[in-house]
């Protein structure tokens, strides 16, 4: 998943930034050129099969894709739009950024097909990146020394408050700073 920290990069917590850098990356393709292991899109946090729903008895990370699935849309011309969008509501006439990563073959492939990503389809944006071995990349993030990185979590146990608990305000792992106090209450 992408930490975004809005507070190194306020264009970061526009809404229609982050709508537009999400749509703008082809997850179908990223997953056969860069990762080739047959993982499956995903447009939310919570991996497949990790917590089912008592209610209904359907896995969480499928239910809450299909909520977001809009948000996460591989379209280049709306993505387009909305990163225009956000840079008119911000006063700016482009961005730019460092996305952190991994300096492992895999990672920095990622950098690579995100870079190129948001290049292609959102017009006079910037995405410098930096690849760092592994601890430097965590410890970055912890110190919220980074604009954006390339992150992963794994969950201690299953349940999907695992993943949803690190975005929560003040969350020592939500190294992005991103806050919302609905978000929180909920």
């Amino acid at each position: 998943y992408l930490e975004l920290n809005a507070k190194r990069v306020p264009e970061l917590g526009n809404l229609n930034i982050r709508k537009a850098l999400s749509m703008a990356i082809n997850r179908k393709e990223f997953i056969k050129k860069v990762l080739g292991d047959g993982s499956k899109p995903i447009s939310q946090v919570v991996p497949y099969g990790l917590f089912t729903n008592e209610d209904n008895n359907k896995d969480f990370a499928t239910e809450a894709s299909k909520a977001n699935a809009a948000d996460s849309k591989y379209d280049v011309k709306k993505a387009a739009a909305l990163y225009k969008k956000g840079l008119k509501e911000l006063g700016k006439s482009s961005i730019s950024f460092t996305l952190t990563g991994d300096d492992t073959d895999v990672a920095k492939k990622t950098l690579e097909y995100l870079q190129g990503a948001w290049a292609k389809a959102l017009p006079g944006i910037k995405v410098t990146t930096k690849s760092v071995p592994f601890k430097t990349r965590v410890q970055l993030s912890l110190d919220h020394q980074s604009d954006a990185v390339v992150s992963s979590w794994q969950a201690d146990f299953p349940d999907a408050i695992s993943f949803l608990d690190l975005f929560t305000t003040g969350n020592s792992y939500n190294s992005g700073n991103w806050s919302n106090a609905k978000y929180d209450q909920l």
